[in-house]
């Protein structure tokens, strides 16, 4: 009587196949991201919703840049002993860019999971960089010098962060 059980070398192949077909589906659900309706069984979202999501989010982090340069100007005043310039360029030209960019990411609506996440991420940053302009601005004109190191070692997390959410908005290869 012959047996209808595959034998060991037999079920092996299939063992491997199964954790390779879970591994394949976690990468690949995730990435696609889901629409509105998507907890509830309707189709993820398409490739052209979470491009419309990373193309106004990256609208929004790419004004966060001219906050950025400007802070990078004030940096370079504070290198030659111009506090005063420092602080203007911090409280006059970055701190309204910085507001108007959190009014920004406010208003927006991501149509996808990963967009939704995304913003969350943006808005935690550009919330982040606003909070930090005021101490930042006091540090310099502070004459602290711990003060002022904490200042641009606390602007330094936020551009790392910019860096890195900028990065997963370019848009999928």
């Amino acid at each position: 009587m012959t047996s209808s059980r595959p034998t060991a070398s037999e079920a092996r192949p299939r063992r491997r196949f199964a954790p390779s077909l879970a591994l394949a589906l976690a990468f690949a659900l995730p990435a696609a991201g889901c629409g509105r309706g998507c907890s509830n069984g309707d189709a993820p979202a398409s490739a052209g919703d979470v491009e419309g999501d990373r193309g106004r989010l990256r609208d929004v982090l790419r004004s966060d840049v001219a906050v950025s340069q400007t802070l990078h100007r004030a940096d370079q005043a504070m290198a030659l002993s111009q506090r005063d310039e420092a602080q203007r360029l911090v409280l006059v030209e970055a701190k309204p860019v910085a507001a108007e960019n959190v009014r920004r990411v406010e208003g927006l609506a991501p149509s996808t999971a990963w967009g939704k996440a995304r913003r969350a991420e943006l808005d935690a940053l550009l919330r982040d960089r606003e909070k930090s302009l005021d101490e930042y601005a006091a540090a310099m004109t502070s004459g602290d010098v711990q003060r002022v190191l904490d200042a641009l070692e606390q602007q330094r997390d936020i551009e790392r962060r910019a860096v890195a959410l900028a990065q997963q908005l370019e848009p999928a290869p």
